[in-house]
C-alpha cells in the first residue's frame, strides 16, 4: 500500500516537472535571452526567438500587455536589421495582433516612404455621399425602391420576413444579386445591395441583370491592389496591404482606424480577399465593400444605415 502510494505521488510530481519545463517561458525571460543574442551580434536569432514566441501564446489574449512590449521590441529590432519589406510585414502583423495604430501609422508611413499615415485615409477616399447606385446617390435610395428594382423569377430566394425586414436573392447569367434590409423596429436598421459572383457566366440562367457601374473607375478584372489605389491610396501602400486577407477601414469624424487579417496558411480561405470603407460620419453612414477571388473582384456591396 505505502509503495502504492510513492509511486502515485512520484507520477505526479514527475507529470508536473514535465509540464513545467513544456510551458511556453514568459515574455520577460525571452527578452532577456533576446537581449544576450543582440549582444553577441546574434539579431536575427534574436527577431527569429520573439516570433516564435509571438506565435505559440497569440491565442492567450490575457497576455495583451506582454504582446505590445514583444511587438515593441520587434519593431525596434527589424529597422535595426534595416531590411525595410521584413519590417512593413512585421509592422502588419503587430497591427493586426494588438490593435494599436502606433503599428499601422508606422506600417503606412513605411510602406509609402514617409508621405502616407491614417490622418490622410479621409481626404483620399471619395466621400460616402458621392457612392451611387445606377446614376443616383445610394443615399437617395429607399427600402422600397431597393426591393422593387430586383428582377425576381421562379428560383429567387426570398429569407424569412420580419416587419419591413427583408432578404431576396435572384441569380442570372452574369451575377447573383441580393437585396436586403434589416432592423426594422429598432434603433439601427441597414440596407443593402450585393452583386455576386462577378468574375462567372453561367448560361444555364436565361438572362442577364444590368450591373452598376463601379466606382473610381474600377473595372471586374481588378485586383485587391488596384481597387485601393482607384479608391484614393497610393500604389506603394495598396500594394503592400494587399498582403493581408481583410482590409476595414473606418472612417470617423475625428479619425480613421484600419483594421487588417492576414491570412492563415492552414485555412483553405487564402484565395479570398476583402477590402472595405466604413463611413460613419455626419457625411455618411454605410459600407462599400469589394470582394476578390483568385486576386480577381469577385463581388461588390453598397449598403447604409437607415
Amino acid at each position: 500500500m505505502r509503495k502504492n502510494l510513492v509511486s502515485i505521488l512520484f507520477a505526479a510530481v514527475l507529470f508536473l516537472l514535465l509540464a513545467a519545463c513544456s510551458r511556453t517561458p514568459g515574455w520577460e525571460r525571452v527578452d532577456r535571452t533576446m537581449t544576450k543574442l543582440v549582444d553577441q551580434g546574434r539579431t536575427k536569432e534574436a527577431v527569429q526567438m520573439g516570433l516564435d514566441w509571438l506565435e505559440q501564446t497569440e491565442e492567450d489574449y490575457d497576455l495583451w500587455e506582454e504582446h505590445d512590449a514583444a511587438c515593441a521590441r520587434l519593431a525596434q529590432l527589424y529597422k535595426e536589421l534595416g531590411d525595410e519589406a521584413a519590417e512593413r510585414a512585421f509592422l502588419l502583423r503587430a497591427a493586426e495582433l494588438t490593435g494599436d495604430e502606433v503599428y499601422m501609422d508606422a506600417f503606412l508611413s513605411s510602406a509609402s516612404g514617409g508621405t502616407f499615415s491614417l490622418k490622410d485615409v479621409e481626404s483620399a477616399f471619395p466621400e460616402g455621399s458621392s457612392l451611387t447606385l445606377f446614376g443616383a446617390p445610394f443615399a437617395d435610395w429607399t427600402v422600397v425602391q431597393l426591393r422593387q428594382w430586383l428582377p425576381t423569377n421562379e428560383d429567387t430566394y426570398y429569407g424569412e420576413e420580419t416587419g419591413d425586414d427583408y432578404y431576396i436573392s435572384t441569380s442570372f447569367k452574369n451575377a447573383d444579386v441580393t437585396v436586403y434590409r434589416y432592423g426594422s423596429g429598432e434603433d439601427y436598421g441597414r440596407m443593402g445591395i450585393r452583386f455576386d459572383s462577378l468574375d462567372r457566366y453561367r448560361n444555364y440562367y436565361d438572362m442577364d441583370v444590368s450591373l452598376p457601374e463601379l466606382p473610381c473607375g474600377v473595372e471586374q478584372a481588378d485586383d485587391m491592389a488596384a481597387v485601393m489605389e482607384k479608391l484614393g491610396l497610393p500604389g506603394d501602400v495598396a500594394q503592400a496591404l494587399s498582403a493581408a486577407r481583410t482590409v476595414t477601414f473606418t472612417l470617423y469624424e475625428d479619425r480613421t482606424d484600419l483594421w487588417v487579417y492576414l491570412p492563415d496558411d492552414e485555412l483553405s480561405d487564402g484565395r479570398y480577399r476583402d477590402f472595405t470603407i466604413c463611413y460613419d460620419n455626419a457625411d455618411y453612414y454605410g459600407e462599400v465593400t469589394f470582394h476578390f477571388y483568385d486576386s480577381v473582384l469577385s463581388s461588390y456591396e453598397l449598403s447604409r444605415n437607415l
